[in-house]
Order: structure tokens, then C-alpha cells, then sequence
């Protein structure tokens, strides 16, 4: 009885220290091209949605910019407001130096998507993405972070 009752004990503090250190994370991000319109796909299915991208993807004088569709996951520690921060590395620009585009989080819940569009102007310039990586921050503190594998 002693024995599962210690088992007991330190299964729940192995919970409350993994649910206090896992905080905020980015679990998904998922690179949209937009076209002239601003739409992802023609239609709300997924197989239509990769289908419209691959076309945007051949058919490049069509699309307006890019988009990173996100979803983030978030813990107690989300009273103060944080930003989301874009870094690129474009085919015409300066890769030591890269671009950097940041918005405001928009809470929407639990494990949501938000999103972060790259500018049409600054995406033209910009040329193909190379590299990218996505932030959160909060107060000057990065809290949560996924890039791409080049970067």
C-alpha cells in the first residue's frame, strides 16, 4: 500500500512539473502561398487546399505573398499580451541579415491557429523563402520558437 501511494505521489509531481515547464509552444506551422484575392485554396478541403497550392506553387505570377498559418499551444502564463515575430531568408536578400515582420498573438483559446502574412510588397522582394523562423515573445523574452531546417 506504501508503495503505490509513493508511486502514486510522484506521478502527480512529475505531472505538475511538466504541465509548469510546458508553458507556450508553436506545435504546427504550415507555409501558405496567397493568391491575388488573398485566398489559400477554392474550397474548405484539405485535399483542395494542397491541390490550389501546388498550382500557386507552378504557377508563381499568381500569388500576392506568403503566409505562415500556426498553431499554438498556451498555458497559464498568458495574461501579458505577446508577438508574434517572422524572420525570412529571401533568394534576393541578404541572408546574414534576415527580415523581420511582427504582429500581435490574437487569442482565440486553448491550442488555436493564428497566422502572420508577409506583406505582398516586401514578399516580391524578398524572392523565395529560403529559411524562416517563428517566434512568441513575451516581455523581451522569447517563449517559444520553430524554424525551418535551413535555418
Amino acid at each position: 500500500m506504501r508503495i503505490l501511494f509513493l508511486f502514486f505521489c510522484a506521478a502527480c509531481l512529475g505531472l505538475s512539473v511538466s504541465a509548469a515547464e510546458g508553458g507556450i509552444r508553436i506545435a504546427k506551422v504550415l507555409p501558405h502561398f496567397l493568391d491575388k484575392k488573398g485566398h489559400l485554396s477554392v474550397s474548405p478541403s484539405l485535399f483542395e487546399r494542397d491541390a490550389y497550392q501546388g498550382y500557386l506553387r507552378h504557377n508563381p505570377e499568381e500569388i500576392s505573398t506568403l503566409r505562415y498559418d500556426f498553431q499554438w499551444r498556451g498555458g497559464a502564463s498568458t495574461a501579458d499580451p505577446i508577438t508574434v515575430r517572422l524572420e525570412t531568408r529571401g533568394s534576393r536578400s541578404d541572408l546574414r541579415h534576415p527580415n523581420v515582420f511582427e504582429t500581435p498573438l490574437v487569442r482565440s483559446g486553448w491550442g488555436k491557429w493564428a497566422f502572420i502574412a508577409i506583406p505582398s510588397e516586401e514578399y516580391h522582394k524578398l524572392g523565395a523563402i529560403m529559411a524562416w523562423r517563428l517566434s512568441l515573445w513575451q516581455k523581451g523574452v522569447q517563449i517559444a520558437e520553430q524554424k525551418s531546417f535551413l535555418w
